[in-house]
């Protein structure tokens, strides 16, 4: 679903939730980062939703602070709320992404419940769907930045040498986060970050 765009918006990067039930209810909602958007309705950039279906119909819609939208652009990454409510006896619902379409392939970027955070929260780095088995009827896609991540040993032979390796082992959570390592050469020196 393309975002409507009247010549103000531009995002940076967008990504396609889906949400579906067991019934056959399906809804694609866009979230993603423009420049000068807010967490409130853009004209011009996100896509007001459709109102409320009667009660038992599937429904998926992004929140924002003012108004219920499927397509939802920030100006920074931030925090999007998914509301959901599967059709009758069609639970439980499920969203799926794909990791590499959010800014370095989803890292730093989390899908968890909004009670607390921790009934359900899961990497977006990590895996492309969650099912929500629990009685909750909205969740949050919150971004907190990159994974910090702490060598756990570093090697390094042949820095002037063509063909020069620089081998690594990280920790067995931050290989399964999908975390990769920048390296820049400045003179002589490697630079982790």
């Amino acid at each position: 679903m393309a975002p409507e765009q009247g010549g103000v918006c531009t995002p940076d990067r967008s990504a396609e939730i889906t949400v579906t039930d067991t019934g056959g209810g399906l809804q694609r909602l866009q979230i993603g980062v423009a420049p000068g958007t807010t967490p409130a309705y853009d004209p011009g950039c996100d896509t007001l939703a459709p109102p409320p279906p009667p009660g038992g119909a599937f429904d998926a819609r992004l929140q924002t602070t003012t108004e219920d939208v499927l397509a939802d652009y920030q100006g920074t990454p931030g925090t999007w709320i998914v509301a959901f409510d599967a059709g009758t006896g069609a639970d439980p619902i499920s969203l799926g992404w794909d990791p590499s379409a959010l800014p370095n392939n989803a890292d730093g970027y989390y899908i968890q419940d909004r009670l607390t955070g921790t009934l359900l929260r899961v990497s977006m780095a990590a895996v492309n769907s969650v099912t929500v088995t629990l009685p909750l009827s909205d969740l949050e896609i919150v971004y907190e930045g990159p994974t910090a991540v702490t060598l756990t040993s570093l090697q390094a032979a042949g820095f002037a040498a063509p063909g020069a390796a620089l081998v690594w082992q990280v920790t067995a959570l931050a290989a399964l986060l999908g975390i990769t390592l920048l390296l820049t050469r400045r003179r002589r020196e490697w630079l982790v970050r």
